[in-house]
């Protein structure tokens, strides 16, 4: 996705700045040529661009989707991951034990 993203951001910066005909010349001798202004390229570069990676989000969503109807929720994993990197607090069991803790505590006065 971001290899993408970035080739479409090299062409608005190599035809834009550096290229200095104002007709792009593109293609292969077995598929064919066009003959686009510099502008009309630079669009359709960064439509194709957003597009291809719009269509590999989309698969991305639909596909981790599909993996949590078949299989449920992935249980919570111990270690480093990005579950424990939570910047506001702990981990949600030791909120719970510390819930647990503060309502014994009140029952018992």
């Amino acid at each position: 996705m971001v290899s993408i993203f970035l080739v479409g951001i090299w062409n608005v910066i190599y035809f834009y700045y550096w290229y200095k005909e104002n007709f792009v010349y593109a293609g292969m001798d077995v598929v064919g040529y066009t003959l686009q202004t510099k502008k009309a390229f630079i669009v359709w570069s960064l439509f194709l661009a957003f597009a291809f990676d719009f269509l590999y989000a989309y698969f991305q969503c639909v596909a981790i989707l599909y993996k949590t109807t078949k299989d449920g929720p992935d249980p919570p994993s111990k270690g480093f991951g990005f579950g424990s990197l939570n910047p506001i607090g702990g981990d949600d069991k030791s909120k719970e034990d510390e819930d647990k803790a503060k309502a014994d505590e009140d029952k018992k006065k």
